[in-house]
């Protein structure tokens, strides 16, 4: 009898304490969830809007169709945002800008040089879309990514195509196999 009511005590207050912990994270949490949704506010409207904006011209475009000199003047005023806000800024957004403003001015090879702006665009793009989703706002459209020709290759526009599609295909084959089994169901 002893052992069981101490069994029971100790249940007892490990339940206390499991309640108290669990309310501690949640708030925690909660605190944790708003500080992150502001910085990445914060990221999207002093580095990667503005970073995107100025380098959406130059997205995804071939070195060769670039004019270098305009290219420079877009790269030295993204260097003024990062050097602004370091601290929002993914690592390869600041190496390839570094990259590409010290290859305009050795006269680094068009392959290379290339090579960098198609990567740079990329990180780019992929940092500005991720914020603006963790922030619940909307994307850019396929239509609109299809407009401006803002595709990393043609494999990731057919994979972006067929998602949508393959979506709509499952959800109607969920549809039509949960209707299947309800007519069985009802029929028998």
């Amino acid at each position: 009898m002893l052992l069981q009511l101490e069994i029971g005590t100790f249940l007892s207050w490990l339940g206390i304490f499991l309640s108290i912990y669990i309310g501690w994270k949640s708030i925690a949490g909660a605190f944790n969830v708003q500080y992150k949704m502001k910085v990445t506010e914060e990221q999207l409207n002093v580095v990667y809007l503005p970073v995107f904006r100025l380098l959406e011209p130059f997205l995804y475009k071939k070195y060769e169709q670039v004019d270098p000199v305009q290219l420079e003047s877009t790269l030295k005023q993204i260097d003024g945002i990062i050097q602004a806000h370091y601290k929002y800024v993914h690592s390869s957004i600041v190496d390839y800008n570094a990259k590409l403003l010290k290859g305009i001015s050795t006269g680094e090879s068009h392959e290379l040089m290339g090579e960098w702006l198609y990567q740079y665009s990329w990180n780019v793009d992929y940092q500005f879309e991720k914020t603006r989703k963790r922030l619940y706002l909307p994307t850019r459209s396929l239509q609109y990514k299809l407009n401006q020709n803002q595709f990393k290759n043609k494999l990731l526009l057919l994979w972006s195509i067929s998602r949508h599609y393959v979506i709509e295909a499952c959800i109607i084959a969920l549809l039509s196999v949960t209707m299947t089994a309800l007519i069985f169901i009802f029929i028998r």
